[in-house]
């Protein structure tokens, strides 16, 4: 991807919310005024409950403005108990790059259905709103759309390792992803 250093906080990516939540149930952001990048999560109780953001941070400087770099961001946990199991990680060019959480995240995600899913593949999963690349699907003045570039964008039905990234990165050509959910 490639951002401008406009000094404003862009959404890279939404995916989708709950019906109790105010914000989408993963949100990648370059962070206001730094070249950090930061994956929002929510997450709630069992029973639903108040939605809980967890803020996942890289460090500032993580990417210079204006140039393509390589991002990958892998994330896993187990549903019932992503207080205890959920992790995100960020790579830069291949490299993995330290993220902080502000909090412990809840146990569940919530799906539109009220149905609890670990939001991979499930026939259950019932996201109330879509995915959107570059932009929130607020489409709001204060999130307002990614004056950068995406290219190549793919997601996985797994989390990829540390590994994974490295062959994505270094091989030079795109994995082709119709037949492969790994590299």
């Amino acid at each position: 991807m490639r951002l401008p250093d406009d000094g404003t906080r862009r959404i890279l990516l939404h995916m989708g919310r709950g019906t109790n939540a105010s914000n989408a149930i993963y949100s990648l952001e370059k962070s206001t005024g730094s070249r950090q990048l930061q994956l929002q999560f929510q997450s709630v109780e069992s029973d639903g409950g108040s939605p809980r953001t967890t803020s996942f941070k890289s460090p500032e400087d993580v990417y210079t403005s204006g140039s393509w770099f390589h991002f990958a961001m892998a994330i896993s946990g187990a549903v019932t108990d992503l207080s205890n199991t959920f992790t995100a990680s960020f790579y830069v060019n291949g490299t993995s790059v330290t993220v902080t959480p502000d909090n412990t995240p809840r146990d569940y995600i919530e799906t539109g259905s009220k149905v609890f899913n670990n939001c991979r593949g499930h026939a259950s999963l019932d996201i109330v709103y879509p995915w959107s690349v570059g932009g929130s699907y607020k489409n709001s003045s204060t999130l307002p759309w990614t004056s950068g570039s995406v290219d190549e964008m793919a997601i996985y039905t797994g989390s990829l390792n540390a590994s994974h990234i490295s062959t994505i990165y270094n091989g030079g050509i795109p994995c082709d992803l119709t037949s492969s959910n790994s590299p």
